[in-house]
């Protein structure tokens, strides 16, 4: 079964898509003043990010424990503070161990407002040659924030490759949302 969830803090949103009970990926989008945690069950997974956010506005139910733990977490990061993002139902399943492992490494080796390139978190990986291979994961990073993809840049520090709602404007305010808290 499958089900939406919208999480927000101003100016941001995380359109929740649910899976036979864990969280399949999340979309980051810009959050309107009228926002709320809410679900939309049955909604069609393809639809865009504000189509979704719209949807679960308007639909809004109870939201799961999750979703009001990560809109906890959301409401921190938004306002500059260390988030603490809870334990989530995440669907690992759906990644390659290789994925698993970028995923894994770019968090552990990326603090708030710090970026690393391509290159080096593939490196990280021990694929010193896989830079491409870490762009697509980073690409379809299905839980942005939690595992902050914005925090991957091209050579030379090069803003490149934000596939959020907002692109690399998004990502350079993200980073630059992230210093000021250091």
């Amino acid at each position: 079964m499958e089900k939406l969830e919208f999480v927000t803090a101003e100016p941001l949103g995380l359109t929740l898509n649910w899976r036979d009970g864990r969280i399949w990926e999340w979309r980051i989008v810009w959050a309107g003043a009228k926002r709320a945690v809410g679900c939309a069950p049955g909604r069609d997974a393809g639809a865009s990010g504000e189509a979704q956010a719209e949807a679960a506005g308007r639909d809004a139910a109870d939201p799961s424990p999750a979703a009001k733990s990560l809109a906890q977490a959301l409401a921190r990061y938004a306002a500059g503070q260390e988030p603490h993002w809870p334990d989530l139902p995440l669907a690992w399943e759906r990644l390659t161990p290789f994925a698993r492992e970028v995923l894994v490494a770019m968090r552990e080796h990326t603090g708030p407002g710090r970026t690393l390139t391509y290159g080096q978190l593939a490196a990280l990986c021990g694929r010193p040659r896989a830079a491409r291979a870490v762009g697509r994961i980073m690409a379809r990073n299905p839980w942005p924030l939690v595992y902050p993809c914005h925090r991957v840049v091209g050579a030379g520090g090069k803003m490149v490759g934000f596939s959020a709602e907002g692109g690399i404007g998004l990502k350079r305010w993200l980073l630059g949302l992230e210093a000021g808290r250091e």
